[in-house]
């Protein structure tokens, strides 16, 4: 045979080591969304959306990339860069629970990573 296919992203290491491997089916990689990061962190996100705060209350932040921009099915977006939790996706608005001490302020933009597939 020519062509001996195998693998995905999540065994990439292993399938692209065989010698009879020629094509290795690493799909996912190409957006290394959240989900698959956590399974496979090797690679870098691809794609991230650029959101910018709204508002700040306390520890609570508010930005602008709701799920008409991120989108959510199948889980939620996590922040590039700094130290925050999501805790809620609504329609337009993605709020992040953030240290008391963070330096985020409204104006400031942060980077967020989709979910296109859920976290195991």
């Amino acid at each position: 045979m020519e062509i001996v296919s195998a693998g995905g992203t999540g065994t990439y290491d292993i399938t692209g080591l065989h010698p009879r491997i020629t094509e290795v089916q690493a799909g996912s990689y190409v957006l290394m969304d959240v989900g698959r990061l956590a399974i496979v962190p090797d690679f870098v996100p691809a794609l991230t959306v650029l959101c910018t705060v709204l508002s700040r209350q306390g520890t609570t932040t508010v930005l602008d990339g709701g799920r008409k921009t991120v989108g959510a099915e199948l889980g939620l977006p996590q922040p590039v860069g700094i130290v925050a939790t999501t805790r809620a996706l609504n329609e337009e608005h993605l709020l992040l629970d953030v240290p008391a001490d963070s330096p985020l302020r409204v104006g400031d933009t942060v980077e967020v990573i989709p979910a296109m597939r859920r976290r195991r």
